[in-house]
C-alpha cells in the first residue's frame, strides 16, 4: 500500500497549528486543575490529621485533669473527715497524746521504736538459731 501525501496550504497549516495550540492549552489547564485538586486534597488531609492529633492530646489532657480532680475530691473528703474527727475533744486528746507524748494524770508513756513494734505485732519473722 502506498502512503498518500496530503498537501495543505499555508493558511490551513496555520489553522491546524492554532487548533493544536488551543488543545495544548486546554490539556495544560486540565492538568493544572487536577494538580491543584490533588494539592488541596493533601492539604486538607494534613489539616484534618493535625486536628485529630490535637483532639487526641486534648482528650488525654481532659482525662488527666478529671483524674486529678477526682483525687483532689477524695483528699478533700478525707480532710473534711479529719476536721470532723478533730472537732471531737476525746479524739483530739488521743491524737495529741500519741503524737506529742502528752499523758493524762495517772498514765505512763513508753516509747517503742517502730521496728521493734512491727516485729512484736508481726511475729512472722523467725529468729535465727531458734531450733538449736
Amino acid at each position: 500500500m502506498k502512503k498518500k501525501t496530503l498537501i495543505f496550504s499555508d493558511q490551513e497549516v496555520k489553522a491546524l497549528k492554532h487548533l493544536r495550540g488551543q488543545r495544548r492549552k486546554k490539556n495544560a489547564t486540565k492538568y493544572c486543575v487536577v494538580l491543584a485538586a490533588i494539592v488541596i486534597i493533601f492539604a486538607t488531609f494534613g489539616v484534618i490529621n493535625g486536628n485529630l492529633h490535637k483532639i487526641k492530646e486534648l482528650k488525654v489532657q481532659a482525662a488527666q485533669e478529671a483524674s486529678a480532680a477526682k483525687e483532689s475530691n477524695q483528699l478533700k473528703k478525707q480532710l473534711d473527715q479529719e476536721i470532723e474527727e478533730l472537732a471531737d475533744p476525746e479524739f483530739a486528746g488521743k491524737v495529741a497524746r500519741a503524737k506529742l507524748f502528752y499523758s493524762k494524770d495517772g498514765e505512763v508513756l513508753y516509747s517503742i521504736p517502730d521496728e521493734l513494734l512491727n516485729k512484736m505485732l508481726n511475729p512472722t519473722n523467725k529468729i535465727p538459731n531458734e531450733g538449736k
